[in-house]
């Protein structure tokens, strides 16, 4: 039986998030895990993982991020929650938008 299954405790080895603890939330068939936590949530080859000696009970690969952090805060982590991405209101014309009111204006001036 393998260590790295759903709701074992890892901390990524090798990469951007090198160091960083996360949740086993589901495994592929190809042997790629699903992993989030401290992480950013997204699948990784188990050769990048260490897994740690603790397990949580009640995680899927439709298990939330902010229940992931609560699982990881109560087992002694210090994991903060994402800030919420807030859409951008910029005054910019998107090109298309640009396009279509220049045409306007060319028909406005032939007519």
């Amino acid at each position: 039986m393998s260590m790295l299954t759903p709701g074992r405790l890892v901390v990524k080895i090798a990469g951007r998030d090198a160091g960083r603890v996360g949740i086993i939330l589901a495994v592929r068939e190809d042997g790629m895990l699903l992993v989030d936590g401290a992480v950013r949530r997204r699948y990784v080859n188990p050769i990048h993982l260490e897994p740690l000696e603790q397990t949580v009970d009640g995680v899927s690969e439709a298990t939330p991020h902010e229940d992931v952090v609560k699982h990881l805060q109560e087992a002694g982590f210090n994991v903060k929650p994402r800030k919420q991405r807030e859409e951008k209101q910029t005054g910019k014309k998107t090109r298309k938008q640009d396009r279509k009111a220049t045409q306007e204006k060319k028909e406005e001036k032939n007519e």
